[in-house]
């Protein structure tokens, strides 16, 4: 199958979409650069600010208009949900903590709506710079009651990823000759915070000591 995708906002939902596309490409689906060589739509939105939300509304609408399957991801799925299927009653939702099982949406036509309880690490990769690796370290925001802010209704309870499964990531990536590793996630500040403090000095150490000449970046 032939899938156009576009790809919008933070570090974070790149990361998601270079993974679900990754997977796709492992199933033998195809990535087009024109939406009217494509059997399947997805757009990857951000809702994080109401201009940013106006305009995914915006570029949900017209992909719509040409008559394909319409899956919309990212942090719009679950922050406005009724917005979408206003201007887009067929399209199929997968919620950002379900992208790793984007496939059953392309194949089967099903909508994830649910979170699952998923590590996004491990998965190939479908990179929109061969030297670049954004590496997620965690998940959702530990901070739940901030009114002005939406990451946390959209991502979800905070989970940070295993370090072991981190640190082999990165040792993955520079093993395909990536030469930036940014380590990205909603709330990078609280990483390892399960154990009672931010491990991220800790993450920080432990990728810089592994062999190869590459770049850290955090946020």
């Amino acid at each position: 199958m032939k899938i156009y995708a576009e790809v919008y906002g933070c570090a974070a939902n790149v990361a998601d979409a270079e993974i679900a596309l990754g997977i796709l490409c492992e199933r033998g689906h195809e990535i087009v650069s024109r939406p009217e060589d494509a059997d399947t739509l997805i757009i990857f939105t951000c809702v994080v600010k109401k201009p940013t939300s106006d305009r995914m509304l915006y570029r949900i609408a017209r992909l719509h208009e040409y008559g394909k399957r319409l899956i919309v991801a990212g942090c719009i799925t679950p922050g406005e949900p009724d917005k979408v299927r206003a201007i887009a009653p067929n399209a199929i939702m997968v919620h950002p903590r379900a992208i790793t099982r984007i496939w059953e949406a392309v194949e089967k036509g099903v909508s994830l709506p649910a979170p699952l309880d998923d590590v996004k690490l491990g998965y190939p990769r479908h990179r929109k710079n061969p030297i670049i690796a954004i590496i997620p370290v965690s998940e959702g925001c530990s901070w739940r009651l901030c009114s002005f802010c939406i990451v946390a209704r959209t991502r979800g309870v905070f989970k940070s990823y295993p370090m072991d499964l981190i640190e082999e990531e990165v040792r993955r990536s520079v093993r395909e000759g990536v030469k930036e590793i940014w380590l990205t996630s909603q709330d990078m500040g609280s990483y390892g915070i399960e154990s009672g403090r931010s491990m991220l000095p800790d993450l920080i150490k432990r990728i810089a000591g592994i062999e190869g000449r590459f770049f850290i970046r955090v946020g």
